[in-house]
C-alpha cells in the first residue's frame, strides 16, 4: 500500500495551486498573500513607474511665446503633475491621482505642440 507523507502533501497542494493560478490567467495589481501561521492579509501594492521628460533635452520649436525657458517649465510641470498623480494613486487617493494625470495630459500636449522634444 502506498502512504502519502506530509511532505509529499505538502509539495502536491503547493503544485496544484501554482498550477491552478499560473494557468487561471488572473492580472491583479494587488496581491492579498498570508503569511503562513498568521490570518494577517499583506497586500502588495503594485510600484508606478512614470518616465519624467527631462528638461534639458526640450526647447523651443520656433512658436512665440514658447521658447527655451517656457518649454522647460513645461516639461517639469508635467514631471509634477505625474509624480504628485503617482503619489496619490499610491495613497489611495483616486480623485486627486485623476486631476493630476488629467493635468499632465494636458501639459504634455501642450509640451508635445509646442516644443522640440529630444527622446
Amino acid at each position: 500500500m502506498f502512504t502519502i507523507t506530509n511532505k509529499i502533501r505538502t509539495v502536491i497542494a503547493v503544485s496544484t495551486v501554482g498550477a491552478a493560478l499560473a494557468s487561471s490567467g488572473v492580472a491583479s495589481a494587488a496581491i492579498a498573500v498570508h503569511r503562513p501561521g498568521t490570518v494577517t492579509t499583506i497586500v502588495a501594492r503594485p510600484t508606478i513607474v512614470a518616465q519624467a521628460i527631462d528638461p534639458n533635452k526640450v526647447g523651443s520649436a520656433g512658436i512665440p511665446g514658447y521658447d527655451n525657458a517656457a518649454c522647460e517649465q513645461l516639461a517639469n510641470q508635467v514631471n509634477s503633475a505625474e509624480q504628485g498623480a503617482n503619489l496619490a494613486a499610491y495613497h489611495g487617493d483616486s480623485a486627486t491621482a485623476n486631476n493630476l494625470y488629467e493635468l499632465a495630459q494636458e501639459k504634455d500636449a501642450e509640451l508635445e505642440d509646442n516644443c522640440l522634444v529630444i527622446d
